[in-house]
């Protein structure tokens, strides 16, 4: 064999050994994502209206607010994520069609159901992007004043 396609392929190979071991190690000094609490102002009040208007459109025949608020919203929910509660209401509701809605209708009425249990409004959106949905954390409904 030609000694310079040789010299090209250990080349060749040296560098792609090299980018490989870089992303590597790129991968594994990476921060992980942070999560933030939903005590943190994650939904405004424009997604709790659309929510609240989900709700009466597609919930309220079946079941009222009272279904997850409260002691039971948070016995069910505390330390779990945003993500689960949405998942769990888009894979189960509407009962005779779940997972019909568009992702951002589910969103919003996870927005208006955490409002219903007092957590604070801030400037964002949740977004209906389930990734960041996994790194926002339910903890302990806020104490009514």
């Amino acid at each position: 064999m030609n000694r310079s396609i040789i010299r090209l392929t250990a080349a060749l190979l040296v560098g792609l050994f090299t980018c490989e071991s870089l992303l590597a190690q790129q991968d594994s000094t990476a921060a992980p994502p942070t999560t933030r609490s939903a005590m943190a102002g994650v939904f405004n009040s424009e997604q709790v209206a659309r929510g609240r208007a989900g709700h009466r459109a597609q919930c309220a025949s079946c079941h009222g607010a009272e279904a997850y608020s409260g002691e039971a919203f948070e016995k069910a929910w505390k330390g779990q994520t945003v993500f689960d509660l949405m998942e769990l209401i888009r894979t189960t509701m509407p009962n005779d069609n779940p997972g019909n809605l568009p992702l951002n209708e589910y969103v919003d009425i996870v927005a208006y159901i955490l409002n219903l249990n007092g957590y604070p409004q801030g400037e964002a959106e949740l977004p209906a992007d389930p990734e960041a949905l996994k790194l926002v954390l339910i903890d302990s409904i806020p104490p009514r004043s």
